[in-house]
């Protein structure tokens, strides 16, 4: 999320928060050391997807209706970088097939 991690990973600095935001076109993660948030930004009607890494290191069970405390507390992460509450849309939008593929993938397995 736009941080050099050289300097942390070498040990040289500490991490700059206790999270890790991550994007593909309309898709972002919001990644703690338990949790793992993953959101449609674009569509409000998909459902957020939300995985305990510690007990589900597969990221098979989405718990987000168990726990709308967590998933409320790191959306509000990724919409205080983005600087707007979700869905938005966003200036830029990358146009790479590799980015096209992920969408698709995306779009079909994300937006439920």
């Amino acid at each position: 999320d736009g941080y050099n991690l050289l300097p942390i990973m070498s040990g040289k600095q500490a991490p700059p928060r206790d999270y890790v935001i991550t994007g593909w076109g309309q898709i972002a993660a919001v990644r703690t050391p338990e949790w793992n948030l993953i959101l449609n930004t674009v569509n409000e009607d998909s459902n957020p997807r939300l995985f305990n890494t510690l007990t589900d290191p597969k990221e098979e069970t989405n718990i987000a209706a168990d726990h709308p405390h967590i998933v409320s507390e790191l959306q509000s992460k990724l919409e205080e970088l983005i600087g707007g509450s979700l869905p938005t849309t966003y200036a830029h939008q990358p146009t790479s097939r590799y980015n096209a593929t992920f969408n698709q993938w995306a779009q079909s397995n994300l937006a439920r």
